[in-house]
């Protein structure tokens, strides 16, 4: 019983499976500087969907529960 993170990017779809939010957020980070956006914002208001947006790109990192 534990949470994972979906990490999903706007360009390409899901990017990956974290069982840690911190790194998760990192991954989603990566994606969109890696789209060619120096700067971003993260919009965490939602306890489940944490935004990241670029310039260029979008991701998102949603959490889950497993049983």
């Amino acid at each position: 019983m534990a949470n994972v993170y979906q990490v999903n990017g706007s360009e390409d779809g899901v990017l990956g499976i974290y069982g840690n939010k911190k790194r998760a957020i990192e991954a989603a980070i990566q994606y969109v500087q890696y789209s060619g956006s120096e700067e971003f914002t993260v919009d965490t208001n939602n306890p489940y969907i944490t935004y990241i947006e670029g310039e260029d790109s979008t991701a998102q990192v949603e959490q889950f529960y497993l049983k």
